[in-house]
């Protein structure tokens, strides 16, 4: 995936999303704790080492987009 559109209003407090965390660009399950419009980030809690990372709006997947582009794609 090189390019991925994203939406502000979109983003809501317990969403679960795919984002990329780290520099290795491998893109982890996660929720969403907080929106943070101003800064365009969210604080995400990763679902498999429960740890809390602020993640920009352009690294993050929402479930719903997902299951929208499998669909689309199929």
């Amino acid at each position: 995936m090189n390019f991925i559109v994203y939406c502000k209003s979109s983003f809501s407090i317990g969403q679960n999303v795919l984002c990329k965390q780290g520099t290795d660009d491998l893109w982890k399950l996660g929720v969403i704790e907080s929106v943070e419009n101003d800064n365009h980030l969210c604080v995400v809690r990763f679902t498999h080492f429960n740890a809390l990372e602020a993640i920009p709006f352009e690294s993050i997947i929402t479930t719903s987009k997902i299951i929208l582009k499998i669909i689309l794609f199929k």
